[in-house]
């Protein structure tokens, strides 16, 4: 029965297989890699959260060491001397003395809203106690936390569900002498309001342990049942993250030390926060496969009908094909098989436009020739308007300048009327070596002139390559460059150094010159080398593609920075003759 089957629903049964597939198996992939990153990323918030929440917490015991310090030290508890005397007198409740320190230490308490009682002990085990109101806890409980080995430093406590206690060494202000121990009894309110702005939806469980790991503050008393299953199952010192079950319940635990170690913080997260937020994930995913599914089957749908078009329209222009007609073109632009057989067919029925083609654009390549040379003559004209009246200025000035004895102006004169001649009179395009040479002699002179002798030339040249054909008017606007883009650039002497020589059976032309050259220009050079060069400004680009014109794509002119020297470095044929009818043309190179 499938076989009977047309070829559109063929390919549409199969892609709804195809794509029924990729998505169920993309959505599980993707919600596995994507749960696992979820728990993930929720104990590495976790673990921010901590450290952030011990920062505070232990900031706050910070602040409250900082107000109980002062408070003992404004109440002269801190000094040897008045601590003994209350010690002393601690039993002696009439004493007048001892009642100026239940005054002292009255105030200590009222000076925090948190502090319920407090108890001194000195190295002798004596005690004075007081408490504030009649909520303080019992004494005894505090004495029990004093005759804990303590060391000397601040500690926390719990004394019971309300209250813990937080303990201070005394130390003489006047001596830094070690004198006994204060307990300060707090409601657990002072770190409970702290907690519970920080948990998140009730759904996570902070806890705070002192540093022996023992209960502090918590902000659900089931806590402290998995609190003991944790410590009895695991070591929690350091920064630990574990996931554990308990009473048939899974949860993750995390828990790190205050950076003082004051504290020990931990978060006791239920794993359904995690299973949740999968199960929305699930969710979203299912959502979305069934739109990409939905979108996939509309694309197939199309797509399918686009191949059956395409053969449609192939049959159809077969048709027309075998009636003769074969300017017509198959506009099919797949790469599958349809696309193939579109393009041999198109490739058959070009065959007989080729011809015309090749013969349309060879006309094209005759006019753009013809054109090109019309644009040349009209150049050419354009240099030769009126030479004479130029001619008769210059001589007007030369004679003005003699009369009023301006050597410098009648010479300056004199060489670019000469060069003007030069350029005007004289049309040929290949010149010798030895005519280009006394060109750049005159145009230097005038040059060296106009800049009062700011320059030197030195001429590096092979007498026997004077002979040379060269393209006219070759040098001048690579001098002319390194005059203005180089010399001119600078204040001290320059130097123009010109060079020919033969290099590999080839006629090699160098101009250097020591002005500012292009050392800060690598950009420039690089674009050079490549050929991306565009609009340098300097004239090198012309040169080269008149050089490679002439001569074919070995040839050409390059631009280096060498020994201080900026060089231009020009390559063409030695040619010492031209062939009759070339003396005025352009001789084009095939390679």
């Amino acid at each position: 029965m499938f076989r009977k089957t047309m070829i559109r629903e063929k390919l549409l049964i199969s892609y709804i297989i195809i794509i029924i597939f990729v998505i169920l198996a993309v959505g599980l992939v993707n919600y596995e890699i994507t749960s696992e990153g979820l728990e993930k990323d929720l104990l590495s918030y976790s673990d921010k959260y901590l450290i952030e929440l011990s920062k505070n917490v232990e900031s706050k015991i910070e602040d409250l060491n900082s107000d109980l310090f002062n408070a003992l030290k404004d109440s002269k508890l801190l000094q040897y001397n008045v601590f003994n005397d209350l010690m002393s007198l601690s039993s002696n409740k009439d004493d007048v003395k001892l009642r100026e320190f239940n005054k002292r230490c009255a105030s200590i308490l009222a000076s925090n809203m948190y502090l319920e009682s407090m108890m001194i002990m000195d190295l002798d085990h004596n005690v004075y106690y007081q408490s504030y109101s009649n909520y303080g806890t019992s004494k005894e409980e505090l004495n029990d936390i004093l005759n804990d080995k303590l060391e000397k430093y601040t500690v926390l406590r719990r004394i019971d569900e309300d209250s813990f206690a937080i303990v201070k060494p005394m130390i003489d202000i006047n001596n830094s002498r070690f004198i006994g121990y204060v307990a300060f009894e707090l409601r657990q309110d002072y770190f409970l309001n702290q907690l519970n702005r920080a948990t998140a939806k009730g759904e996570w469980e902070i806890v705070l342990l002192d540093e022996r790991n023992n209960l502090l503050s918590s902000t659900n008393e089931s806590a402290n049942g998995q609190l003991d299953f944790i410590k009895d199952n695991y070591n929690i010192n350091g920064i630990v993250q574990r996931s554990y079950q308990h009473e048939g319940k899974q949860y993750i635990f995390n828990t790190l030390a205050s950076p003082k170690g004051y504290i020990r913080v931990m978060n006791i997260i239920p794993a359904k926060v995690i299973s949740e937020s999968s199960y929305k994930l699930l969710k979203t995913i299912l959502w979305a496969s069934l739109f990409v599914l939905l979108a996939a089957l509309l694309f197939a749908l199309g797509f399918s009908r686009g191949i059956t078009r395409n053969m449609g329209i192939l049959i159809q222009k077969i048709k027309q094909l075998s009636k003769g007609d074969f300017t017509t073109k198959i506009n099919i632009k797949t790469n599958d098989e349809v696309g193939m057989i579109a393009d041999e067919f198109n490739h058959m029925t070009s065959e007989i436009q080729a011809l015309i083609n090749e013969v349309y654009l060879e006309q094209l390549s005759k006019e753009k020739a013809q054109r090109q040379a019309i644009e040349f003559e009209y150049s050419a004209l354009r240099a030769k308007i009126n030479p004479h009246f130029i001619y008769n200025v210059l001589e007007g000035i030369n004679s003005m300048a003699k009369i009023q004895g301006n050597n410098s102006i009648s010479e300056v004169t004199c060489l670019l009327a000469e060069l003007l001649r030069d350029s005007l009179q004289d049309d040929r395009v290949y010149i010798f070596l030895e005519d280009e040479l006394d060109y750049i002699d005159k145009f230097l002179g005038l040059k060296m002139l106009m800049r009062n002798n700011k320059f030197e030339v030195r001429k590096e040249i092979d007498e026997i390559l004077l002979g040379a054909r060269v393209p006219r008017f070759i040098l001048q606007p690579i001098v002319e460059n390194a005059i203005k883009h180089g010399i001119d650039k600078i204040t001290t002497k320059g130097v123009i150094i010109i060079k020919c020589f033969l290099k590999e059976d080839n006629l090699c032309l160098q101009v250097l010159d020591n002005g500012r050259g292009i050392e800060k220009h690598k950009e420039l050079v690089d674009k050079i080398e490549k050929g991306t060069w565009k609009n340098t400004k300097i004239g090198l680009k012309s040169i080269d593609k008149r050089l490679k014109f002439l001569y074919g794509k070995n040839y050409g002119a390059k631009l280096t920075y060498d020994n201080d020297y900026t060089k231009v470095e020009i390559i063409m044929p030695y040619i010492t003759s031209i062939e009759e009818g070339d003396e005025n043309g352009v001789q084009i190179s095939d390679s």
